[in-house]
C-alpha cells in the first residue's frame, strides 16, 4: 500500500495468522488479517494503516458477535441436554398409581344405526339427544379403575375395573341379551382401551378413542367420546361377523379420584420457538422455525346419520350420509420444529396470536375415474378437535 503521508520509516507486516505484534509507539494489532497493511514508525500512523485498523476493529466486533451467538446457542444445547437427562430420570422413576371409584357411566347408542339394524334398546330413564340415544347409570364402589397420569393427563390404564349398578338390554331377531351389572375394564395390550363385559365375563364391545381430562384440580377423571365398538362375539350375536369393530354408540365416565400421585412436569426456562422464530437468534440468515403439524393416524371413518333416503346405488339421491373420522395429529419431532400452541376447543385467546387455537381438520372426498385420473368430488365442513394434550 502507498501511503499519502510523508513519513520517516514504514514498516509493513505481511500475511499473519496466529500471534501479537506490539509496535513501538505502543498499540497492540490481534493476528487476524489476511491481506498487509502498513503502519508508520515514530508514533504516527498512515492514513492507509488507520483505514486497516478501522476495518480490523470491525472484524473484531464481528468475530465477537459471533462468539456471542456461539455462546448462546452452546447454553440452550447444555439446557435441552439438562431437560432431556431430567426427562430420563423422571421416566425412570417408579410411577405411583392413580385411582378413580364411583361416579357414573352414561352409554349412547346411534339411534339412527340402530333402527337401521333393527335392534331395540331397552334401559331405565332412556334419553334421547340429537343422533344418539343413551342412559346414565351409577358406578359402584365394589371395583376400581387404576392408571398412570405422571404429567397430570391420563397415560394408560394399569388394572383395576367399573363396575356397573344399572342394566341395559338388546333385543334382535326375537332374543335378547341383558348387560345388567356390566363392568368395564382395561383392554389388554392398549393404553388406553376398555372392554365391556357382561355378567359372565365375556367382551361384547370394546371402548376406544377416549377423550379425557383430569378435572376440578386433578380430583376427578373425566373420559368422554369413547366410542363403543362390537366385539366378534356380539357381530355373531347379530349374525353378521363383518359388523366387528363397528362404532354402535359412545360411553362416557366421570368419577372421583381416590388415590393420586405427584405430578412430574418438565421444567424448561426456554421462552417458546414459535413458527418464525430463527434459529440463531440475531442471523436471519440462518433460517427459522416451521410449523409442521402431522396426521399421525386415521383409524375408522363410523356412520353417524342419514338425512332423507340414504338407499345407496340405484335409489333415490336426495339424502346424505354423515361419517366422523377418527384422527391423530402431532407436531413433528425435528430440531427446526416450531412449537405449536394447542389448547382446548374455544378456550380463549392465547399467544402468539392472541386467538383461539385448536386443532380442527376438513376432509376431501376424490374418485379414481376409468381413465386413472383423480377427480375431487366433494368436501367436508370444519371438524374441531375434541381433545387437545401438551405432553413432553
Amino acid at each position: 500500500m502507498q501511503s499519502k503521508s510523508t513519513l520517516a520509516k514504514h514498516v509493513r507486516i505481511q500475511r499473519f495468522f496466529n500471534g501479537s505484534y506490539v509496535m513501538p509507539f505502543g498499540l497492540t494489532l490481534l493476528a487476524c488479517a489476511t491481506n498487509a497493511f502498513a503502519v508508520a514508525g515514530s508514533g504516527a500512523l498512515t492514513d492507509t494503516a488507520q483505514i486497516s485498523l478501522a476495518d480490523q476493529a470491525t472484524r473484531q466486533a464481528s468475530l465477537a458477535d459471533q462468539a456471542t451467538r456461539q455462546a448462546s446457542l452452546a447454553d440452550q444445547a447444555t439446557r435441552q441436554a439438562s431437560l432431556a437427562d431430567q426427562a430420563t430420570r423422571q421416566k425412570n422413576q417408579p410411577t405411583a398409581v392413580w385411582r378413580a371409584r364411583g361416579g357414573t357411566l352414561t352409554v349412547s347408542f346411534n339411534t339412527d344405526l340402530m333402527r337401521e339394524m333393527k335392534i331395540s334398546l331397552g334401559a331405565d330413564r332412556l334419553q334421547s339427544q340429537q343422533e344418539l340415544t343413551n342412559f346414565s347409570l351409577s358406578v359402584t364402589d365394589a371395583a376400581t379403575l387404576e392408571f398412570n397420569a405422571p404429567q397430570g393427563n391420563l397415560e394408560n390404564f394399569i388394572g383395576g375395573a367399573l363396575q356397573s349398578a344399572g342394566r341395559f338390554e338388546l333385543s334382535f331377531a326375537g332374543k335378547t341379551k341383558s348387560f345388567a351389572g356390566f363392568s368395564a375394564r382395561p383392554k389388554a395390550g392398549t393404553p388406553r382401551d376398555l372392554e365391556v363385559l357382561d355378567s359372565d365375563g365375556v367382551a361384547w364391545f370394546v371402548s376406544d378413542h377416549v377423550h379425557f381430562e383430569l378435572l376440578d384440580d386433578k380430583t376427578r377423571l373425566s373420559m368422554r367420546n369413547m366410542d363403543l365398538r362390537l366385539t366378534r362375539t356380539a357381530a355373531e350375536w347379530f349374525g353378521d361377523t363383518s359388523l366387528t369393530g363397528l362404532a354402535v354408540g359412545l360411553m362416557d365416565f366421570n368419577a372421583p379420584i381416590v388415590s393420586s400421585a405427584p405430578i412430574l412436569l418438565p421444567q424448561s426456562c426456554a421462552s417458546p420457538s414459535w413458527h418464525g422464530t430463527l434459529l440463531d437468534a440475531g442471523n436471519p440468515l440462518g433460517g427459522s422455525y416451521q410449523a409442521d403439524v402431522l396426521l399421525n393416524s386415521m383409524s375408522s371413518l363410523d356412520y353417524k346419520r342419514c338425512s332423507g333416503i340414504c338407499d345407496g346405488p340405484g335409489g333415490a339421491s336426495d339424502g346424505f350420509a354423515v361419517f366422523a373420522p377418527n384422527a391423530t395429529l402431532a407436531n413433528s419431532d425435528t430440531n427446526t420444529t416450531a412449537d405449536i400452541p394447542w389448547h382446548g376447543k374455544f378456550d380463549g385467546a392465547f399467544p402468539p396470536y392472541n386467538n383461539d387455537q385448536h386443532p380442527f381438520l376438513t376432509w376431501n372426498i376424490y374418485r379414481i375415474s376409468t381413465d386413472g385420473q383423480i377427480e375431487h368430488i366433494a368436501r367436508s365442513g370444519i371438524k374441531h378437535a375434541f381433545l387437545t394434550l401438551n405432553t413432553n
